[in-house]
This record gives C-alpha cells, structure tokens and sequence, in this order.
C-alpha cells in the first residue's frame, strides 16, 4: 500500500512538473486543468504516510498483541522461517520457537511494552527500523520494575502488500 502511494505521488510530481514547465512556454495553457492537478497532488501528498508512521503502526499492532498476552497472534506477525535474537547469544527461528519465547515472557508477568523508534530505514519492499523497548514487571517486593534495550526489527512487504517481520533482534541494557 505504502509503495503505490509512493508511486502515485512521484507520478503526480512529474504532472505537475510537466505542466509547470509548459506554463513557462504557453501561457494560454494555464487554468482549469491545471489547478486540478495541484488539487490531486495535494490530496496525495496528505495522505502520504512516512517510513516511520509505517513502521510506528506496525509497533502498534505488535504492542497490543503483547499487552494482549496473545503469543499466537504475536508470532502471526512474523515470517514463517522469520528469526529472532532475543539478545542470549541465540537465535531461535520459526513462528512456533517465536510463539514459545513471549509466552515465556507472559508467563513471567511482563507487561505494558513500548517501543520508540529511533530510525528507519526504507528500500523496496524492505524497512528496517532501531529504536528502544521497554516493559514492565512486578518484582517479588510487588514494586513495578522496568526492563529496556534496543531492538531492531526487518519487515519485509508481502504479496498481499502488508508487512511481516522478518527478522527481529533485541539486547537489554543492564
């Protein structure tokens, strides 16, 4: 979906470029039709979402399945032979060592993670973005604790034009 919008806008710009150029030429040819087109590639430019907002809704689903406790659901986000390093020195792969891991981690009690985006990075069919996690857990003195680090997460665009991970890795700060 991003990348049509991606290549509706560049083809608006080359419209509007085009007619732009003609102006200079033709000043007759300026009206209507033009100021059309300005509206179009306006409309097309609102509605544009960024690499980051992209990936800022992915994170969204991906947190309230967390919060949600729903390891299945989690691990449907992932590419079936997807991997992930969970920052042990190990890296598990598949949905079912995926869907493993995070029950462990409802099992153990966390909960509300979050994430903040640092970068992301865009190529076709392809967004990699960095940023931090953090999620909380009840200790046994029943204070809140919170855990963070980096992750980096690779999704890849599927056939259907939705993003699925494909690749996920994390450490946690000390």
């Amino acid at each position: 979906m991003w990348k049509q919008l991606v290549l509706a806008s560049s083809l608006m710009l080359g419209v509007n470029a085009g007619l732009v150029a003609d102006d200079h030429g033709h000043h007759h040819h300026e009206g209507h039709d033009h100021s059309m087109h300005d509206h179009d590639m306006h409309d097309h430019h609102h509605h544009h979402p960024t690499p980051e907002m992209v990936a800022e809704m992915e994170f969204d689903k991906w947190n309230q399945l967390f919060n949600q406790g729903d390891s299945q659901g989690l691990a449907a986000l992932y590419l079936e032979d997807a991997t992930l390093s969970p920052g042990n020195g190990e890296i598990l792969q598949g949905r079912e060592a995926i869907a493993g891991l995070f029950q462990g981690f409802f099992d153990a009690g966390l909960f509300n993670h979050r994430i903040e985006i640092t970068a992301v990075n865009f190529a076709y069919e392809m967004m990699s973005a960095i940023g931090h996690w953090h999620a909380d857990v009840v200790n046994e003195s029943g204070e809140t604790v919170t855990y963070t680090g980096v992750l980096q997460v690779v999704f890849v665009e599927n056939d259907d034009l939705e993003w699925d991970i494909g690749s996920h890795i994390w450490n946690m700060s000390e």
